[in-house]
């Protein structure tokens, strides 16, 4: 069982499928086959989770954190922490952040329980994918303060 195993064991599985799906919703790649083998969904319902994704990547919890779950944010940069899940396990991205700019220049995944924790740096495309969401978040809080 999964609860026998530490964070560290567990990191690289839980961040490929995390990836997976933030990679989908970007549209940076297309939607796995298997992702339509389950009997409850067709293809439609399963582009309709997707728009919800998409829509709930805008309302992601994002907050200012410069040592956030673990990662050591490198001088000249601030940590944004989005959690994809808050507890039972937790996990979630912390992005560094450049100056004011809010250009994404790295990013890490964290994946926590109530033991122990893991943090590894993310791949150059799920960067890109994280930094297309932060963009587009920090668009739509941008539209929302003129209101």
């Amino acid at each position: 069982m999964d609860r026998d195993k530490s964070c560290e064991e567990r990191i690289d599985r839980e961040y490929k499928y995390e990836r997976e799906k933030l990679l989908v919703v970007t549209g940076m790649v297309e939607m796995p086959d298997e992702w339509y083998t389950s009997d409850d969904y067709d293809r439609d319902d399963v582009a309709d989770m997707i728009d919800r994704y998409r829509e709930r990547a805008l309302w992601m919890s994002a907050t200012e954190d410069n040592n956030g779950h673990g990662v050591e944010i490198p001088q000249g940069l601030r940590g944004v922490t989005i959690e994809m899940s808050t507890g039972g396990p937790a996990d979630g991205f912390v992005l560094g952040v450049e100056g004011w700019g809010f250009e994404v220049v790295r990013a890490w995944y964290y994946y926590q329980d109530w033991y122990d924790g893991a943090v590894m740096e993310c791949d150059k495309e799920c960067v890109e994918a994280l930094r297309e969401v932060w963009e587009s978040s920090v668009e739509w809080a941008l539209t929302q303060s003129d209101r």
